[in-house]
């Protein structure tokens, strides 16, 4: 191949040092370090949150939070816990499974799945 030919292909396939390019790239190294950083993020979203409610309901007549913003949290960390957790298994081109999908038909799993890998 020549040097022209090879310097071409690079330009074509390598993702650019921008932004963009980070956000852009098909490198999948960089989709899973971008997995599991959003993966940790969620985590400790989600400890915070079930930290708080735990604390309201340590004992009686707490005010921590009010009542509407109890019931928030709670939706909210059910909701990371449920769709957060999605992480899709594919073997070839096809989802085949997910790791934290639960709760539904095998079928609904990998719509949840095939949608958190669309999003990556």
């Amino acid at each position: 191949m020549s040097p022209a030919v090879e310097q071409r292909l690079t330009q074509l396939w390598e993702s650019p040092h921008t932004l963009w390019g980070e956000l852009t790239t098909v490198d999948h190294q960089k989709l899973g370090k971008r997995y599991l950083a959003t993966a940790f993020a969620f985590l400790i979203m989600g400890g915070l949150e079930a930290l708080v409610m735990r604390l309201q309901l340590a004992g009686p007549n707490r005010s921590m939070v009010d009542p509407e913003t109890y019931d928030q949290l709670f939706t909210m960390q059910r909701q990371g816990d449920i769709f957060a957790g999605g992480i899709p298994l594919k073997k070839g081109d096809r989802v085949v499974g997910a790791i934290g999908v639960s709760g539904g038909t095998g079928k609904q799993d990998q719509t949840v799945a095939e949608a958190g890998a669309a999003a990556f």
